[in-house]
């Protein structure tokens, strides 16, 4: 089965609510641990399998709210 495109390239993966929202949270309880927002959005991403820009906009998202 061939990987599904977008205009050429690979099609991003779709995360469920439940991950985007854990991870997300995950982020905003480990911030003050961290020297900048960057440094904790890296961690989570890499734990949760997510681009460390996904998962800032997520949580940017969220902020804005």
């Amino acid at each position: 089965m061939a990987a599904k495109t977008v205009r050429g390239r690979a099609a991003r993966p779709s995360y469920p609510a439940e991950t985007r929202a854990s991870a997300v949270q995950e982020v905003l309880n480990i911030q003050d641990d961290h020297p900048s927002l960057w440094a904790a959005v890296s961690e989570v991403a890499l734990r949760v399998g997510c681009a460390p820009k996904t998962l800032l906009e997520w949580v940017q998202d969220q902020i804005s709210r």
